[in-house]
Formats: structure tokens, sequence, C-alpha cells
């Protein structure tokens, strides 16, 4: 019994023996077979790989948003609000006060000369002719007139001066005539009341006036008379 014993412990040993050099064996082999322990070992650092490229992939913001953040449109940037931007600082710019113009938007004209100068003629009248000193260069006749009565009156740098005649010419005539004339001296003619039967124009220009009143006669001519008051340049 002593002798079975010792072989039964013998080949038990023997058989262990063999069985853990099996298992060195296919352990070997299947270390050296491609895409078994390789592959498996190299999973995790593809995946941690990935994850590291997610990260810093450029359309991806971090927490704190100061990795991955996308570039912003600088014309948004500049025309946001409060940004300060060139419109927004000139709006409430205070701009100069124009210089002075006409209505029109021309410069002004310069001031128109007196129609009368000094010295002033002394105050007289005259009938059937034109008294002295009487400003024709002004008050010119219409044509074909007889003159009735004139006078001129002057105080300080004022001047009035009257006139009455006679034309043959139309009361359509006379009116016209005179709003050509004193045009030429930047005189603006409006309708003024007048009587019954009668026309009348108020010519001015600043502080002289001068008033025309037109009567047609039986005959087809006219009687007429002016007023006219001025200033005298000082």
């Amino acid at each position: 019994m002593t002798g079975r014993a010792s072989r039964l412990a013998l080949i038990a040993i023997v058989a262990t023996l063999a069985l853990a050099v099996v298992i060195l064996v296919v352990s070997a082999v299947l270390d050296s077979l491609p895409g078994t322990s390789g592959t498996a070992a190299k999973g995790p650092t593809s995946s941690s790989s990935a994850s590291k490229d997610s990260n810093n992939s450029p359309t991806d913001a971090s927490p704190d948003g100061s990795e991955g953040t996308s570039p912003s449109n600088p014309t948004d940037d500049e025309s946001s609000p409060g940004t300060g931007s060139t419109d927004d600082r000139t709006s409430s710019e205070v701009l100069p006060a124009p210089k002075e113009k006409s209505p029109i938007g021309l410069p002004p004209s310069p001031p128109l000369a007196p129609l009368v100068g000094t010295p002033l003629p002394p105050t007289a009248s005259a009938t059937d002719t034109l008294v002295s000193g009487f400003p024709t260069e002004v008050i010119s006749l219409n044509p074909d007139t007889t003159v009735h009565t004139s006078s001129v009156a002057s105080a300080q740098n004022r001047l009035q001066v009257t006139l009455t005649a006679t034309t043959t010419s139309a009361t359509a005539s006379v009116l016209e005539f005179y709003r050509v004339s004193f045009a030429q001296h930047k005189l603006v003619d409006s309708v003024a009341p007048a009587a019954a039967g009668s026309s009348a124009l108020l010519f001015s220009r600043g502080a002289d006036t001068i008033l025309l009143t037109v009567t047609p006669t039986a005959s087809g001519g006219s009687t007429y008379s002016v007023f006219g008051a001025f200033t005298a340049a000082t």
C-alpha cells in the first residue's frame, strides 16, 4: 500500500505540472495572436483621444467660455449697443449753429441804397409844373402827362412828395407804366383800397412807400395822383 500510494502521489504531481505547462503554452499562444490583448489594451487610449479631440473642437464651448469659443462677427460687435460706435457718438454731439442765410438758402443780399439822398430839398409846392427838388429819378412822368400840382416836404431825413396830373393814356396803361418804372427801384406793388371807379397800387421797399391812384376820364384818358414817403441816409 505504501508503494502504490507513492506512485499515485507522483502521478498527481506530474499531472499538475503538465496542466500548468499547458496553461502557460496556451497563454503564450493567445498573447502572440494579433487583435487580442494589444487591441484590447489600446481601446481605452483611443476612446480617451477621441474624447480629447471632441473637447478641443472649436465649435464646443467649455463651461467657463475660455476655450473652444467660436469667433464672433466683428460687424455685430461694433454695432452692438454700448460699444461706443461712431454713429452713437456723433448723434449726441451738438453741432454749431449755421450761418444766417436767406429763406431760400442764399447769402443775405447787400442793403439797398436809399431812393433819395441828402441834402433834402426845402418844403415847397408848384402848380402846372414840377416843384424844384421833386425826385424825378424815382417818380417819372407817364407819357403825354399834364402836371396840375406838385409838392415836396422834408423834415430831418424824411421826404414826402405829391403829384396830380392828367394823361391821354388809359388807366391800365398808367398802372403798367408805373409797375415797370418802380420795379427798377426794387419797389414791390400790391393792390390798395381806392374810391369807386378808381384803381390804386401801393409800392413799397423797406421804409419807402409810393401810393398811386388812377381814375379814367370820359375822353379815354386818365387822371392820376402820386404820394411818396422816403427816408434818406443820415
